[in-house]
């Protein structure tokens, strides 16, 4: 709640990694349960930094993702990884929007950040 309200967004979720599709959770805006692992929602799983697509009507790369061509017919993204170890990551933390935003930037993404690594936190913190 505290991501939706900072970043006034219509969609959020977790994405967490499984062998087969994304595992949806924590949906706002969203009644999905999963999504392929081709999906955009998994683009920031890739990596551990956020991944930021300002507009993905015009990205060659997400204009065919079934989110962006709808509905929802969302256009902004942004991911932050949920990295429980400096070579794992189990997931995404996801906003989404029907508008673009080409003003959002990494520096932007603090709060998203935040609420990834309290996730990957509680997660470690399961496991032991």
């Amino acid at each position: 709640a505290e991501v939706v309200q900072f970043y006034e967004v219509s969609v959020a979720f977790l994405a967490l990694e499984s062998p087969s599709c994304l595992a949806l959770r924590a949906q706002h805006g969203l009644s999905r349960e999963t999504l392929p692992l081709s999906s955009i929602a998994r683009h920031s799983v890739l990596r551990d930094l956020p991944i930021i697509i300002e507009d993905a009507w015009n990205d060659d790369d997400w204009k065919q993702d079934d989110l962006v061509r709808g509905p929802p017919a969302l256009r902004f993204y942004a991911g932050a990884p949920i990295m429980v170890s400096p070579d794992h990551c189990a997931g995404s933390v996801v906003i989404m929007d029907e508008r673009p935003r080409k003003d959002f930037k990494l520096g932007d993404c603090d709060v998203l950040v935040n609420a990834a690594k309290t996730i990957a936190d509680v997660c470690v913190a399961l496991q032991e």
